[in-house]
């Protein structure tokens, strides 16, 4: 038997069917990357479908040009690759944003009165927990969860990363190169320094080393003219100490050579 309608009853469904249609927040799925991302735009599709009282079930449809929150600013910042399938949190705005984000981010007026409307949102990247890049197992890279570390590729073979450790040393891993550009490197060192390389190649018109003691692990080649303040042992042989014999002209004295048999 159909109860009777109250005013309580009818305001209920009344504020249901607003709702139905009002949109807060979601996770959602990437389905196309627009303009390489230089833009920060991408399509998405609500990840979680809606379910009505009588057990019906409908996805949402995909939501387009929408803004990717990424913690940059106008002069600097960090931002990273996103593609079809990655994850994402869609935050609702509470007006319309689409004059908003074809503008340069100053005062604009919304286009209309709409509120919490399907198209009016901002994607933020996110990771479920089976997908977190914060598990070591997925890691190519030894992982501690205290480390701050700046990473990319994650288990692909090429995975790079930057990492701070608690201890405050900082450690760059690779399996490829690592290039500096600059007009000007310095290195300070308190302690040691040691290069561990195959071959170290200096190419410049002048190289100056300051060291008491620079220690290099295989072949180095110097491109131009190497300027050294401190000894130079080579072969057990320093060359602040040692002397060498000219046969013609004038030198400093040298050691007495043995004379060569035969002769």
């Amino acid at each position: 038997m159909t109860q009777p309608a109250t005013l309580q009853s009818v305001l209920e469904k009344s504020f249901q069917k607003q709702t139905d249609n009002m949109f807060t927040s979601i996770p959602g799925i990437v389905v196309y990357v627009r303009n390489k991302l230089s833009s920060l735009s991408v399509d998405v599709q609500p990840a979680i479908n809606i379910v009505r009282e009588d057990g019906t079930e409908t996805e949402v449809p995909t939501i387009l040009n929408v803004p990717v929150s990424m913690p940059v600013n106008f002069e600097g910042g960090l931002t990273h690759p996103l593609k079809a399938g990655d994850s994402v949190y869609l935050i609702f705005s509470m007006r319309g944003i689409d004059l908003w984000k074809r503008g340069d981010g100053s005062l604009t007026r919304p286009s209309d009165y709409r509120k919490f409307n399907i198209k009016d949102c901002v994607a933020i990247p996110i990771q479920t927990f089976s997908k977190s890049v914060n598990n070591p197992l997925l890691r190519e890279w030894p992982h501690s969860t205290d480390d701050v570390v700046l990473f990319h590729n994650v288990g692909t073979g090429r995975e790079c990363e930057i990492r701070l450790k608690p201890s405050g040393d900082v450690v760059i891993n690779t399996n490829h190169e690592v290039t500096v550009n600059a007009n000007k490197v310095e290195v300070n060192a308190s302690e040691d320094a040691v290069v561990n390389a195959n071959k170290v190649e200096v190419n410049s018109q002048t190289t100056d080393v300051y060291s008491p003691q620079s220690t290099f692990y295989g072949d180095v080649q110097i491109t131009g003219t190497a300027t050294i303040d401190v000894d130079a042992v080579i072969g057990g042989i320093s060359f602040n100490s040692h002397t060498h014999g000219i046969s013609s002209g004038s030198s400093a004295p040298g050691p007495t050579l043995p004379p060569t048999p035969g002769v």
